[in-house]
């Protein structure tokens, strides 16, 4: 193979003549069209390098010449799965791959068309140069053209002798994802740029990667329905993609709702230094206590009542999920700040409950909170007539407006609105500190010691539920009988 046919995309308006910066700083004058192509695989691979971004460069005061970032080779890993298998398949481990799921394999198709450009002669700067003879050339023929491949060039066998002849602007994740066993014929969409600068391609990248509104991660939830029956929707692996984005869904909301105690307070990038929980953290423990699948048989695991199929019985559209939880937290912190427990001055800091020693601000103690307040809205859901709020429809996004509407109708419910109240008075009692915190008695410490870890979670859940249970009430019944449940 030595040409490839292209199209010829004409893009171009009268009012790009004004642009000032053409020919300034990496900015030559591009072309006003592009073309678009099916290029094989294996052939893109091999003629195509990606000029990663750095840090060494600007260390040594030499303009950083990258337009993508690091190459992540789980991310391409994970493309490959996905390319065998599509969507939700590529999600499973190896071994459920190849035996219990293998019936959801679907084709994996790549149909976004990776952005490429062809370097010109006068490319000439040391990171991009290519050496004689091996440029790769556009040819025009009216609206169709071919990409001409360099002389020498044959599949399998070729290396270039200094840079590669084309370079990806977008799209480095999937092409790195082809292996050598990928098949001839199997071709993917290309965008294909001639000469354009480097300037232009990190304007293009931005453009296509940082600029468009990110889509509704809670968007693939809401379609499932229409992508797999019911029966699938209850085996264990798959619906977890979509519970996680359901919950992602809320605890972006719970960050950005000023109603919210988490309201700024969450590390949503998971950035180092920061003194509140990972947005990934929350997004696990929902996953793990409210939105849990469960069995409806089996006493022992109920499940969680955000995510149960059981709609007649509970299950709550977006809207209510999100007002009830923004609700409930927020009566816990209003109740500790206006009870001020002995325990609340042991903690430091403008905000004491961001302290790194409340346990309110870990993992395992904002798990044991969701995990106490979703069994025990389980137990007594009839005594709280929770199936009688009925709030906003399954396709509506979370707003202000819409919240504060559900939160004021929630308040209406007063058996759901006290069981939650009394719930979060009798939690203010337990005492929300860390091993690491330094007023703790010695036999304090040690008991917190046991949170720590992945079998801290049920530890400091069964500590909770043991406090519960040793006051009077309808909580204490409840928690009572979740205990005799578990033994």
């Amino acid at each position: 193979m030595k040409e490839i046919p292209l199209l010829k995309v004409r893009q171009w308006l009268p009012e790009w003549e004004q642009v000032q910066k053409f020919g300034q700083d990496l900015r030559r004058k591009p072309d006003p069209h592009f073309y678009v192509g099916a290029v094989p695989a294996k052939v893109l691979r091999e003629l195509s390098g990606v000029l990663k971004r750095t840090t060494e460069a600007r260390e040594n005061n030499q303009p950083d010449l990258g337009i993508q970032r690091r190459h992540d080779e789980e991310r391409s890993a994970e493309i490959a799965s996905y390319l065998q298998g599509g969507f939700p398949w590529s999600t499973l481990g190896t071994k459920q791959q190849d035996s219990l799921f293998d019936d959801i394999r679907m084709p994996g198709w790549l149909p976004t068309a990776i952005v490429a450009n062809v370097k010109l002669p006068e490319d000439d700067q040391s990171e991009r140069r290519v050496a004689e003879g091996e440029h790769c050339t556009i040819v025009e023929n009216g609206l169709s053209a071919v990409l001409r491949l360099p002389s020498e060039y044959v599949l399998g066998v070729w290396e270039p002798s200094l840079g590669f002849p084309l370079e990806i602007i977008d799209g480095q994740h999937r092409l790195m994802a082809f292996g050598r066993d990928v098949p001839d014929d199997f071709d993917l969409p290309v965008v294909v740029f001639n000469g354009l600068d480097l300037s232009w391609q990190a304007y293009l990248f931005y453009v296509i990667n940082i600029k468009p509104k990110k889509i509704n991660p809670s968007l693939a939830y809401d379609l499932y329905p229409l992508l797999r029956s019911e029966d699938w929707l209850e085996r264990i692996d798959g619906p977890k993609v979509y519970r996680e984005s359901r919950a992602q869904e809320i605890v972006e909301f719970l960050w950005r709702y000023e109603g919210s105690p988490f309201y700024r307070r969450l590390n949503l990038l998971g950035e180092p230094g920061s003194p509140y929980l990972k947005q990934a953290t929350v997004v696990r423990s929902l996953v793990a206590t409210l939105m849990r699948p469960g069995d409806r048989v089996a006493v022992k695991n109920r499940g969680g009542f955000f995510g149960c199929l059981d709609r007649e019985r509970r299950g709550w559209s977006r809207i209510q999920q999100c007002a009830f939880l923004t609700r409930a937290l927020a009566d816990l912190f209003m109740r500790i700040k206006e009870t001020a427990p002995s325990w609340l001055s042991d903690l430091t800091g403008d905000e004491p409950l961001f302290d790194k020693t409340s346990l309110l601000n870990t993992d395992q103690g904002i798990r044991a909170y969701l995990h106490v307040l979703n069994d025990l809205m389980i137990s007594g859901w009839e005594q709280h007539k929770a199936s009688g709020w009925v709030f906003g429809s399954d396709d509506a996004s979370p707003s202000d407006e819409l919240i504060n509407e559900a939160v004021r109708a929630l308040s209406d419910m007063q058996p759901l609105a006290s069981f939650v109240g009394e719930l979060n008075q009798n939690l203010v009692a337990f005492k929300w500190l860390s091993s690491d915190n330094s007023n703790l008695q010695p036999q304090e410490q040690r008991q917190r010691m046991a949170y720590k870890g992945s079998s801290g979670y049920g530890v400091l859940r069964e500590d909770v539920l043991a406090h519960l249970s040793a006051l009077e009430g309808r909580i204490a019944e409840l928690a009572q009988g979740l205990r005799m449940e578990t033994e």
